[in-house]
């Protein structure tokens, strides 16, 4: 565990949706190289003499990533495709649902920020291209 992670800076919610992406039905992780890029709801006004004013809309700290998945069989990408496209659970861009992190051991609160592209690779073999996912928020721990 690094000496400050992402969940340090999340607050506790809860997920629209009581659905895990990496866990039971959806144990499928994506493939990917988390980059724990985030910020806060902020605009940042320049002003004529060079000085700026930031204006924070929200004080709630994101993080955002990109998950892809390669090389899944009919049963993983329908799984995937499925958790996307339900109205029951993240129902496309609406629903927040849970995300068990592969490497720090905790649960985050996702939305994804982007639809989904399902290329048949081969014969019964699909990937996931990059989905645009914004880490909203902590389960605690």
């Amino acid at each position: 565990m690094a000496a400050k992670e992402m969940y340090d800076y999340l607050t506790t919610v809860a997920a629209d949706v009581d659905v895990t992406l990496g866990a039971g039905s959806f144990a499928i992780q994506p493939a990917f190289s988390l980059p724990e890029a985030g910020g806060r709801n902020q605009v940042v006004f320049e002003m004529d003499d060079e000085s700026e004013v930031v204006i924070e809309l929200d004080s709630s700290v994101y993080f955002t990533t990109k998950f892809s998945w390669k090389a899944l069989n009919e049963s993983d990408s329908g799984a995937i495709f499925d958790l996307f496209y339900n109205s029951a659970y993240a129902d496309c861009l609406k629903n927040s649902i849970k995300w068990d992190h592969p490497t720090d051991g905790h649960t985050y609160v996702i939305k994804f920020k982007s639809m989904m592209n399902r290329p048949r690779v081969a014969a019964g073999v699909f990937d996931i291209d990059p989905v645009d996912v914004k880490i909203i928020g902590r389960i605690a721990d």
